[in-house]
């Protein structure tokens, strides 16, 4: 009964983990939107070392996603009227770079997803620990990846989407960690979806069924139209 129970929090945790993740990544995205108008160029910077670890231990850390550090701080930004104006005038900048480049751009998960992959791919120390992160951070892929058109993708990460959608921020950062830098340490979370060390109970390479991503998708969008 504790192991079903384990299992049942993790599930959960990583479908309410996504959809937190789904509707407030623009606040993210968006504040670190910047114009450079010397070369009349707007981009997204490199997300900060300090904002990756928080995202990290908020997808594939232990703590309940409403307890992580992520969580706390975000909810608490989002009554700052500092932060809102910076996140404002990156929407701003978003519609100019679509503008600009005629393009649909978005601040979407997606983006967000490459450069965590990115900040765990700098990790030098426990390599076996950093291909594990990795293993979870494709399940996420293939939860966000979910279509209802036909074009269900289920290979977690892959960079030909950039040539198949035309809404994903190309931002491929290269993070260079120190080498005393463990990252976020393993944990039971991670090895529920990696199948090794605490937990043996991974099932496959999606363990989110066709039904649960379809529940997922329709929960989201449902949202989106009110």
């Amino acid at each position: 009964m504790k192991n079903f129970k384990k299992k049942t929090f993790f599930r959960e945790e990583f479908i309410k983990r996504y959809i937190y993740l789904y509707n407030n990544v623009h606040y993210i995205l968006a504040y670190y939107m910047v114009e450079n108008k010397k070369e009349n160029e707007v981009y997204l910077d490199k997300i900060d070392v300090s904002s990756m670890r928080v995202i990290e231990e908020f997808l594939l850390g232990l703590r309940p996603f409403q307890e992580t550090e992520f969580y706390l701080k975000l909810e608490e930004l989002k009554t700052n009227k500092d932060f809102l104006k910076i996140v404002k005038r990156g929407h701003q900048l978003l519609i100019k770079k679509n503008q600009q480049e005629e393009k649909d751009y978005s601040f979407n998960v997606y983006t967000l997803l490459v450069n965590l992959r990115n900040f765990i791919l700098g990790e030098r120390v426990d390599l076996t620990n950093r291909e594990l992160k990795l293993e979870v951070l494709d399940e996420y892929f293939n939860l966000n990846n979910y279509r209802l058109n036909g074009r269900i993708k289920t290979i977690g990460f892959d960079n030909s989407i950039f040539n198949e959608e035309n809404e994903y921020l190309l931002s491929n950062y290269f993070y260079e960690r120190r080498e005393n830098d463990f990252g976020l340490l393993n944990n039971a979370f991670i090895n529920y979806f990696a199948n090794t060390y605490l937990s043996l109970e991974r099932t496959n390479a999606n363990f989110l069924s066709h039904e649960e991503k379809e529940k997922v998708y329709r929960y989201i969008h449902s949202v989106e139209e009110k």
